[in-house]
């Protein structure tokens, strides 16, 4: 199977992506939204591991534009967001 992780973090990204591969994963890492949009246009993935809140936007909003292009394939986001109404803006 297939991964693209988005994490910013590279300690994060790191620890994940040993983690995924030491479980069997191949797995390409981004750690911007340009990183993981380049990496899209040229291979195919399984899963996208994304953190939501990244350098240069919320990476919802590159699932919703994925949606839009019919693009299915799972998703799942990492947050450090706290509560359900967090739409990714400042943190005070």
């Amino acid at each position: 199977m297939k991964v693209l992780l988005l994490e910013d973090d590279p300690e994060l990204q790191g620890a994940v992506e040993r983690r995924l591969r030491a479980s069997g994963f191949a797995v390409d890492a981004a750690q911007g939204i340009p990183d993981a949009e380049f990496l899209l246009s040229v291979n195919q993935y399984d899963c996208l591991l994304f953190d939501r809140a990244v350098p240069a936007g919320d990476a919802i909003t590159l699932v919703r534009r994925l949606r839009t292009e019919d693009v299915l394939t799972p998703v799942l986001l990492l947050t450090s967001v706290d509560c359900a109404d967090d739409h990714g803006g400042p943190r005070g």
